[in-house]
């Protein structure tokens, strides 16, 4: 980063608008700040350090307190600073909180933090932040790669703040460099290997106890019981399935004889239901045989019904003609009677015809009064035109001077709500900081409440798990003392069954007397017990042992967790204050009435703001608005005129016309009126003629026909007579009495199908059923009938044996399986974890080395910043030893720290004087300036050597050269001038006169009682 220009305004001991030109300077300049002490000096630092990040270089001040005393009210603090990073340029701005004068009224009001950032491009500048702080002190971090605390250590070594960079320890000093170096890629390597390592080493104790949980499955205390079970299943397993097959053959063949039974039945069942269908087969016999007679009858008198259907015909067109003759002679006396009414009015409308010429005159004078009549219509609409526009201008005209008169209040209006705004807006800041703090107290006191309720749950799972606990002990202890009588009883019983053995005068295998004067009595013990029976009892005791261990873990467990949530509480407690007796609804309900507050100012303020720009855009609407009532005013004058001048005109025009037609439409009317008469009367005659014609042809047609219909009248009697001859004829001669008893033999052929259908079904079913009964009777000839009840109880007997000797085999097949799954089950996950072994070795290996938890405890990151560093205290050494006149060196301390404290980036110094090596802590204050010096340069020189390094292109000194003598100033200037050479921009603030005599490029801080001025000097 390289300053170029820098704008200070109303900051520190400026009173009013300095710049600093530092491209005046050249292009590597080594110059120097001077001027009397407390002129302003070190403020120059404090502006560019302010203009970056917000904060001065020191700590001591606050940004808001670095406003000038002399300053004008009106004049804003703000610092601007324009630098280059690399190729690019940049512009920052920056204005502290302030108080300020008030644009209207008495009083000031607060102006917020302030910052806009821009990229300086050739085709125009790009604003990157317009306003908020916090994002241009984020985006300066990102491009810098430097925070406000490494800007100061690196980059500006402030007054008595020299030696902070030189005496960092180790964790302060990996943190600079992995910035400036850029390596936090080897941190991401340490966090990457460490997550893989912690999650396979989850994964391994997840899988042991996944291999603890597949044993309490299967109810078994270790992986070798498995195989022990599984071979004492094995004889028993295939004893139950030979059974389990034996039952299931016999239940079978059972089942088969069963079905079989079944079957048999069931066919002396349909022997008898073929028996019962052919009795009621034959049953219908007699109804069959009527059938047949209906329907010889039908087909007889379907031979006829052709001659009856066409008498019938021959009837009804005879009548039908009948009834036509009567309407037309109906018809023609209807038809005779209009024409003598067409007759009749084609006469009247004759005589009507008449006047019809003088008419037709008439019609031709009133049609040459219609271009006047176009004339005085022209003239009355462009009266009216001229009128509606002298309307419309005065209205306008009006209209103008009325919202005028509105804008004139509304500015009034907006103007004095606009200061009652501003001064109710005054305090939002001070609430919206007070509101701000009141969230914080409400998020500290919600997670209070939380860590409480988590407390009470964990005291309560506590004291369930010490009930739980008491519980188990009492339990271990009955089993405890149960398994030592049952031990004691069986010994008991194994002496009893020794004693049995022992004879007189023979050694005993115990003790090896001879002599047994009172031998253990085997009738003492009536039911003794078995090795089984303490094997049990062990066993049982032995979980119990388990429960107990695990009952005890939970307690610790809980007691640690209680006393780490204890701890928070006290440090949430501390963190609340005075605050920690309020409860969340208090702060909540102060938080909630505070957050109306600042919402009714912010809405106070945006409405402020909305009226000051509805004020400007009144204001507008005035001027706009007196220009067009001018403008109106002279529109409304040229209508008066227009209006007059049209007026005039349609008077002349109107003398001209006779006065009943002068009316708008009144001529029109009256020609309509004779054309319509003229029309009517011409109209009426063409339709009399037209009626009179029509009514005549329909005369003539409706004689024709009915002469024509008289005429076929005669043709149907003879049809009529030999169709009643033909029938009468065929009836005599069939089989039927007489007309009734033709009718009811008559069917369709519907009805004659559905009895030859019935009629034939009855016969198929009859000799299927003879048929089938025939079958059946052969086939159960020689078979007795069976009995199902007994061969259902045989099977029923056999089926519950089969299920007895299946629930067996079930049993202890289950089991198997079961320990054959849990067999294989143990093979994975062994399998499993000898894979996270392998693999662990790989990476817990490298997790450790690269986390520092090997050797010297260096972490990856911390070697290679080590390597760095050394290369940065070669050059800074070399620098060191020529201020120092040969003396000093500056080596990194490669012992490790004690106890867990980070180490490998601490420095020492070795004296040449003394042959020894010491802290650096131990230099005096012009051996720690020219040390600190040194190690600046040397960074500055190394950062930039590294590809993808922070750009140092700048170092600012803040006194520390009044602590040299005149040999270390002379060489740490000659060492400076060296660094300008190589490309750097080096800038010292002193007031030591033999820097001011040995450098020509100055910055000059004169001091008054006004403020401070800055001149360039040499430039």
């Amino acid at each position: 980063m390289r300053p170029i220009k820098l704008t200070i305004q109303a900051f520190g001991p400026f009173a009013g608008k300095e710049e600093i030109d530092f491209a005046a300077l050249g292009d590597n300049p080594l110059f120097l700040i001077n001027g009397p002490t407390g002129a302003g000096k070190s403020s120059i630092l404090d502006a560019i350090c302010f203009a970056l990040y917000g904060h001065t270089t020191g700590k001591e001040r606050e940004p808001s307190q670095m406003r000038c005393d002399h300053a004008a009210p009106d004049l804003l603090t703000e610092i601007t600073l324009e630098f280059s990073l690399g190729e690019r340029r940049y512009r920052i701005r920056r204005a502290p909180t302030q108080e300020r004068p008030k644009s209207r009224g008495e009083g000031t009001t607060t102006h917020q933090t302030q910052a806009q950032f821009w990229q300086l491009k050739p085709e125009g500048d790009e604003l990157l932040v317009p306003q908020k702080a916090q994002e241009a002190t984020h985006a300066i971090e990102t491009i810098t790669g430097l925070n406000v605390e490494q800007f100061r250590q690196v980059m500006v070594l402030p007054q008595g703040k020299f030696r902070d960079f030189l005496m960092a320890d180790s964790s302060q000093r990996e943190v600079i460099f992995s910035r400036l170096f850029q390596t936090q890629i080897y941190k991401r390597i340490e966090d990457a290997l460490k997550s893989k390592a912690s999650t396979i080493r989850k994964e391994a104790e997840s899988l042991q106890n996944q291999i603890k949980g597949i044993l309490q499955g299967a109810d078994l205390s270790a992986e070798s019981d498995v195989q022990e079970q599984l071979d004492e299943l094995a004889p028993q397993l295939a004893s139950t399935t030979e059974q389990k097959d034996q039952a299931a053959s016999s239940l079978a063949k059972s089942e088969k004889a069963l079905e079989a039974g079944k079957i048999l039945s069931k066919a002396f069942l349909a022997l008898d239901s073929t028996r019962q269908s052919l009795n009621q087969l034959e049953a219908q016999k007699a109804d069959i045989d009527s059938k047949k007679n209906r329907l010889t009858r039908a087909q007889s008198a379907q031979k006829i019904e052709h001659l009856q259907t066409t008498l019938k015909k021959c009837t009804h067109n005879k009548e039908q003609l009948n009834r036509d003759i009567a309407e037309t002679e109906k018809a023609l006396v209807h038809q005779q009677g209009n024409l003598a009414s067409a007759k009749s009015a084609l006469e009247q409308a004759e005589k009507e015809r008449n006047p019809l010429d003088q008419l037709k005159e008439q019609l031709a004078e009133l049609r040459k009064l219609e271009p006047k009549i176009s004339q005085l219509a022209d003239a009355t609409s462009l009266s009216q035109t001229t009128q509606a526009s002298l309307k419309e201008a005065t209205l306008n005209h009006e209209r103008l001077q009325t919202q005028l008169n509105q804008l004139i209040s509304q500015i009034s209006s907006a103007e004095e709500r606009v200061t009652k705004l501003r001064a109710s807006c005054s305090i939002l800041p001070d609430k919206q900081r007070q509101l701000d703090n009141l969230r914080l107290l409400g998020q500290q006191r919600a997670n209070l409440d939380k860590r409480i309720d988590e407390q009470n749950a964990v005291r309560q799972a506590h004291h369930n798990r010490e009930q739980a606990l008491a519980e188990v002990t009492a339990r271990y202890e009955r089993q405890e003392t149960q398994v030592k009588q049952l031990e004691f009883a069986w010994h008991s019983g194994q002496a009893a069954l020794l004693a049995a053995e022992l004879k007189q005068n023979e050694p005993c295998p115990v003790c090896g007397s001879t002599q047994h004067p009172s031998p253990a009595n085997t009738n003492t013990q009536s039911n003794p017990v078995t090795k089984k029976e303490i094997d049990d009892a062990r066993a049982e005791l032995a979980k119990l042992q388990q429960q107990l261990t695990s009952a005890q873990n939970q307690i610790t467990e809980t007691a640690t967790q209680l006393n780490n949530i204890q701890s928070l509480l006290l440090e949430q407690q501390r963190e609340l204050g005075e605050n920690q007796h309020k409860s969340t609804n208090q702060l909540r309900e102060e938080w909630k009435q505070l957050n109306d507050e600042v919402s009714a100012l912010k809405q106070q303020h945006k409405e402020q703001g909305q009226l000051e720009l509805e004020l400007q855009s009144l204001t507008q609407q005035r001027s706009t608005t007196e220009q067009q009532r001018e403008q109106a005013l002279v529109a409304l004058q040229q209508a008066q005129q227009n209006h007059s001048s049209a007026k005039q005109d349609e008077q002349y025009i109107q003398q001209a016309l006779p006065e009943a037609y002068r009316q708008p439409g009144a001529l029109a009317k009256a020609v309509q009126q004779l054309e319509d008469r003229i029309r009517s009367i011409t109209t009426n005659y063409e339709q009399a003629v037209a009626s009179f014609d029509t009514a005549r042809q329909s005369v003539t047609q409706v004689s024709a026909t009915l002469e024509q219909q008289h005429s076929q009248a005669k043709a149907f009697d003879v049809e009529y007579k030999e169709a009643t001859a033909h029938w009468e004829s065929a009836l005599s001669s069939s089989e039927f009495e007489n007309q009734q008893d033709y009718e009811s033999a008559l069917k369709t052929e519907s009805e004659q199908a559905a009895l030859t259908k019935e009629i034939d079904q009855y016969l198929h079913q009859l000799s299927g059923c003879k048929a089938t009964l025939a079958q059946q009777q052969s086939q159960l000839e020689q078979q007795p009938k069976p009995d199902i009840e007994k061969l259902q109880a045989e099977r029923d007997k056999l089926e519950a044996a089969s299920a007895t000797a299946l629930e067996s085999w079930k049993k202890i097949d289950n089991r198997h399986q079961q320990l054959t799954a849990v067999q294989n089950k143990l093979k994975q996950a062994h399998e499993s974890n000898h894979a996270l072994e392998a693999e662990y070795k790989i990476y817990g290996t490298l997790s450790d080395v690269a986390n520092g938890q090997t050797g010297n405890k260096l972490s990856l990151q911390r070697f290679v910043l080590s390597v760095l560093l050394d290369d940065v205290l070669i050059e800074a050494s070399h620098r060191l030893s020529v201020m120092s006149k040969g003396r000093y060196l500056l080596i990194r301390k490669e012992q490790r720290a004690k106890g867990n404290k980070a180490s490998g980036l601490e420095l020492e110094v070795e004296d040449a004087y003394t042959g020894k090596t010491r802290s650096v802590a131990t230099l005096s204050g012009g051996e720690s300036f020219m040390a600190a010096l040194s190690l600046a340069l040397g960074l500055s020189d190394v950062v930039q050597a590294y590809a993808g390094g922070i750009k140092l292109e700048t170092l600012f000194i803040d006194e520390g050269f009044g602590s040299l003598d005149q040999e270390s100033l002379d060489l740490a200037i000659k060492t400076l001038i060296d660094l300008q050479s190589s490309g750097r921009m080096i800038g010292i603030i002193s007031h030591v006169s033999e820097l001011r005599e040995q450098m020509a490029l100055r910055i000059d801080v004169h001091s008054s009682s006004s403020g401070s001025r800055i001149t360039l000097q040499g430039a």
